[in-house]
């Protein structure tokens, strides 16, 4: 099936959302309740992060 340059670059984006939105979910899971918004913001950032470096990574293995 092929996807206009406008339709693709849609997609993607999508993509990448949904990932991080299931990477939060997988993690703040196993955690369950937390004692306030303070540390669930902690966490999430630190969840970023974490994503961030990994695709740094990549970006400089792959040139």
């Amino acid at each position: 099936m092929a996807f206009t340059p406008s339709d693709h670059k849609r997609l993607t984006t999508t993509n990448v959302l949904e990932g991080l939105n299931l990477e939060l979910k997988r993690r703040t899971r196993k955690i369950g309740v937390f004692p306030s918004d303070q540390s669930l913001l902690r966490l999430v950032v630190s969840i970023m992060k974490d994503i961030n470096r990994s695709f740094t990574t990549m970006a400089i293995i792959s040139r």
